[in-house]
């Protein structure tokens, strides 16, 4: 229910609701998810606030996701479908990654995700950690937007994020 008795939950909240396909916080349509928070056709949608894409990139294995991440064009949207681990990787371009329910990505050398050339990344509903001294997350040039992602051990930093860049956490 809304803020009001018996009133419906607004669409546009960011609160996938009862009745709601999804809710991106905003009532525009022509960006996956409409101004009535139906999932616009073609598109796909993932996590709440809802990252909707036209053309999402699943990936399943460490080689998928390095494929991805180096060729997806600037904001696409990445779908982790499962639990796998590998080097660490650069993003070099504005992304959003996100996880399925039970996915996970454990870098095995070098930082889990490390965020340059001024990019902006979204990592969204992740399991990520390192197993070496580097960083799950390191922002050297750019911005990340962290939401709900499960920062796992990792014997140096979490989240490291260098002078001049940004990195905003929610709800991990």
């Amino acid at each position: 229910e809304g803020e009001g008795e018996g009133e419906p939950a607004p669409c546009g909240d960011g609160f996938i609701e009862s009745g709601e396909g999804c809710d991106d916080g905003n009532t525009v349509d022509g960006d996956g998810c409409s101004v009535g928070c139906a999932v616009e056709a073609t598109a796909q949608c993932f996590s709440a606030p809802s990252l909707c894409s036209t053309a999402p990139i699943f990936v399943s294995s460490q080689m998928g996701l390095d494929a991805a991440v180096t060729t997806a064009s600037a904001g696409a949207l990445i779908v982790l479908e499962s639990s796998f681990s590998g080097p660490g990787l650069e993003i070099r371009s504005d992304l959003t990654i996100v996880g399925l329910p039970g996915s996970s990505f454990q870098a095995t050398s070098g930082d889990t995700f490390r965020v340059k050339n001024n990019a902006f990344v979204i990592f969204a509903d992740l399991a990520m950690s390192n197993t070496t001294i580097n960083d799950v997350i390191r922002v050297e040039q750019g911005s990340a937007l962290v939401r709900r992602c499960d920062i796992g051990p990792s014997p140096h930093h979490g989240v490291h994020v260098d002078l001049g860049a940004s990195a905003t956490l929610v709800g991990n």
